[in-house]
């Protein structure tokens, strides 16, 4: 955004934006001709240290939304009456609404976890059980979860911040057969806004594949989505290898998802498990 975009979303004119800026309140990136542009997580950074302006965002400038009702249950965080309208968008591949209702959310301080957890996992559970029921086709799940994905990547893009190289580490990735995706995008988001590196090494990885990595950069974290297995034997298989590969390394394993129970059987006190993003949250906030 740039800066006519910002004073529109805060309501207030360009030269109070400025002000901002030259003051180091408003942090910007600035283009060779000396143009200001602004990310999301700038102006994020802005209203937590600023928490008296959240009130004067202005959504309705945000992607041209008009529709008011929907800026009221955004601004109230009013979950119940969200649900079925992002549900409703979600199934007609409307990424742009879909955009607008997450980002007004969290210019509104609402957390990201609360997001996930009180909004988006619902609506994926129900698009799975319309799925499993035969209510809904493979293409159609297929196309409503890629849009969610979509928006919620995209989102993470526009909150980018750079971190120092000596920041603790943490890698995340998905148990072989897991090719759920969105859980490890949503933690790479969560652990970065509270200054933690992330390497994601994405869905369906075998533990062995991940040695030498381990190894070579000596993370602070491992983090494994695993979600439901088809296959048990297979994924009680990767947390032995696994225990074996960690057993004499000081990383803080955390598991999450449907099969962590498998891994908690196992590894006992060796492992964190956490049951949805706010509980991840609250193991690294600052």
């Amino acid at each position: 955004m740039n800066s006519k975009d910002v004073a529109l979303l805060m309501g207030v004119n360009v030269s109070t934006i400025k002000r901002w800026t030259d003051a180091n309140k408003l942090p910007c990136y600035q283009t060779p001709g000396g143009h200001r542009k602004f990310t999301l997580g700038h102006i994020n950074q802005f209203l937590k240290n600023n928490k008296n302006k959240i009130q004067k965002v202005n959504l309705i400038e945000l992607n041209g939304l008009a529709d008011k009702e929907l800026i009221h249950h955004i601004e109230h965080a009013e979950f119940t009456k969200i649900i079925p309208i992002f549900f409703k968008a979600a199934i007609e591949a409307n990424q742009a609404k879909i955009s607008t209702i997450i980002t007004g959310l969290y210019l509104k301080g609402v957390g990201l976890d609360s997001i996930y957890d009180q909004l988006v996992f619902p609506v994926m559970r129900f698009i799975g059980d319309l799925w499993e029921a035969r209510k809904l086709t493979i293409p159609e799940e297929h196309l409503a979860s890629e849009v969610v994905r979509k928006a919620i990547y995209d989102l993470g893009e526009s909150l980018t911040t750079d971190l120092p190289d000596d920041a603790p580490l943490a890698i995340c990735f998905s148990v072989t057969g897991d090719d759920h995706e969105l859980p490890l995008i949503m933690t790479k988001q969560i652990l970065e806004l509270n200054e933690i590196r992330v390497f994601n090494m994405g869905r369906s990885v075998p533990v062995k594949s991940i040695v030498d990595l381990l190894e070579r950069l000596g993370p602070r974290y491992l983090i494994i989505s695993a979600n439901y297995h088809s296959n048990q034997e297979m994924i009680i298989n990767e947390i032995n290898e696994l225990q074996h590969i960690i057993s004499n390394q000081r990383i803080k394993l955390i598991v999450g998802g449907n099969a962590s129970s498998i891994f908690k059987t196992i590894l006992g006190k060796k492992v964190i498990i956490i049951n949805n993003m706010h509980e991840l949250k609250l193991k690294f906030i600052k």
